[in-house]
């Protein structure tokens, strides 16, 4: 079995593939990253009866705290001797889906915020950042997963975690899907930091 994690946003989410090529997800709402996913891997390896060969899990963007509840999990797994590990970022997963021209990719940051990453004909014109909504750059046809209020985007209707399954399906060499988070912003809770200036700031 091919199974998938997805930690960086509120709702955990999971996906998978099993060896006859049948695939499903799941999420799981009001549950913390590090209450479920243990428990829902071992859960999925019972319901299929398949053994988990190869893990894949967003590495981001998205939460702080997400991105490294994931790594954490899949480098305990890999050093416990478990499945074969891959990261993968949303931006990655998705830029099969670009078209021709100046296209970005948008997914949400919380808030009125975003991630995105710009593309000229495919191919990265710079690294990701974040930005209000707001304050995206001008002259970028923009892509997302889903709706995001206040942007006017064309909603790709497809969660990045779901499209790890079938590519792991291929033999992958885990060196090139490295486990570095890619965080593009600071943690929300810094040190020296009040909680009142950082309220302020928003």
């Amino acid at each position: 079995m091919i199974a998938a994690w997805d930690l960086s946003d509120r709702q955990p989410h999971l996906a998978w593939r099993t060896r006859d090529g049948r695939t499903g997800d799941r999420r799981f709402p009001d549950r913390k990253a590090a209450d479920v996913v243990l428990s829902a891997l071992a859960e999925l390896a019972e319901e299929t009866g398949e053994p988990l060969e190869k893990l894949g899990f967003i590495r981001g963007p998205g939460s702080f705290t997400g991105i490294r509840a994931g790594l954490a999990t899949a480098e305990g797994l890999r050093f416990a001797g478990g499945p074969r590990v891959f990261g993968f970022t949303k931006f990655e997963l998705l830029e099969p889906l670009l078209g021709s021209g100046r296209q970005g990719l948008v997914v949400p940051a919380g808030g009125r915020f975003v991630f995105y990453a710009c593309y000229e004909d495919g191919k990265a014109a710079g690294e990701g950042a974040s930005s209000a909504v707001a304050d995206l750059p001008e002259g970028w046809a923009w892509l997302s997963p889903g709706a995001i209020e206040g942007l006017d985007s064309r909603v790709l209707g497809i969660e990045p975690v779901t499209l790890i399954p079938e590519r792991l399906a291929a033999d992958l060499a885990e060196a090139d899907y490295p486990l570095a988070p890619l965080y593009l912003r600071p943690p929300d809770v810094r040190k020296g930091v009040p909680l009142i200036q950082k309220l302020l700031a928003e």
